[in-house]
């Protein structure tokens, strides 16, 4: 079981990683595999093995080398981020489609107005980047908690530290 979580979180990092970086190319991956937000299902499914008690000093402060906390502490750090860019040019709000009008409903200014397909169809990119940037910090701790964890090393994967 743990050698499919640990590929489970691995392929989904990847999807994650691959889907956030079309974003920056104006390409909605929606529009090409529209079950893509199945990744967010799936970045919680990732976490299952993780969810403990003592989450914060077994899984996302275990010992680890100094790269692998570096990595850890740039993902957080990049999501955080992200998620602060989604919603400023969001507006902190989303589109939607009413009665074959593009609508956008803005929170920032308690107000819904309509806009053109274009204004639409870049903020479903916006709002794809900022989850998709998300789901892959939620699929990157399973991945170190596969490594890190108390006598862990990758599943099946001998230790090159062990001997």
């Amino acid at each position: 079981m743990r050698t499919f979580f640990f590929i489970f979180a691995i392929i989904g990092f990847f999807a994650g990683a691959l889907v956030h970086s079309l974003t920056f190319f104006g390409v909605n991956a929606q529009d090409y595999v529209p079950g893509v937000w199945v990744l967010h299902l799936g970045s919680i499914l990732a976490f299952i093995p993780v969810i403990r008690k003592d989450l914060w000093r077994k899984v996302l402060l275990p010992p680890m080398p100094r790269s692998a906390k570096l990595l850890r502490g740039a993902f957080m750090a990049y999501a955080l981020i992200n998620f602060a860019l989604f919603i400023y040019l969001s507006q902190g709000g989303w589109a939607t489609i009413k009665d074959g009008k593009y609508m956008f409903h803005s929170k920032a200014y308690s107000a819904t107005y309509e806009i053109s397909e274009a204004e639409y169809r870049q903020q479903q990119i916006y709002q794809l980047r900022g989850f998709s940037g998300h789901w892959m910090l939620f699929y990157f701790f399973p991945i170190l908690y596969s490594r890190y964890r108390e006598g862990g090393s990758f599943p099946n994967v001998r230790d090159s530290t062990s001997g």
